[in-house]
């Protein structure tokens, strides 16, 4: 199993990104600091989550592209355009894509429209639930 800091995942936002937040209220610092998102061989899927909170790749082939964990990542964050770090990304999916597998970010905000509603609304309930418990 990889496991990488968000600082993999997204570049410090600029001024207007600043003010990005997702469905919980976390904004990108939130995330830098606290998320990890790796691949996780076994279930042959790649995973992100927020210590407490957010939880994605926890079953088989769950998430089998890095563009579809961009694509996740924007819908959380309301569908927005965020500042992807395209080196970091491409650390993380090395032993299992090419650079050609990595959305800019307008196209992982244009994918995120496609996720599954339940699916969004499933990960949502179970991230609210952990982050009461805490």
């Amino acid at each position: 199993m990889s496991r990488h800091g968000f600082h993999n995942v997204l570049n410090a936002p600029s001024d207007e990104e600043e003010g990005f937040l997702d469905l919980l209220g976390y904004d990108i610092y939130d995330w830098i600091s606290r998320g990890v998102a790796g691949y996780d061989e076994p279930l042959e899927t790649y995973f992100l989550n927020l210590e407490g909170s957010w939880i994605f790749g926890t079953t088989h082939e769950e998430i089998t592209t890095i563009s579809e964990l961009q694509g996740i990542l924007s819908a959380i964050f309301g569908g927005a355009a965020l500042p992807f770090n395209m080196e970091g990304l491409l650390r993380i999916a090395e032993d299992f894509e090419t650079e050609e597998g990595i959305l800019s970010p307008g196209e992982a905000a244009m994918m995120s429209a496609g996720l599954p509603q339940d699916y969004l609304d499933n990960h949502l309930k179970l991230a609210k639930a952990l982050r009461a418990e805490k």
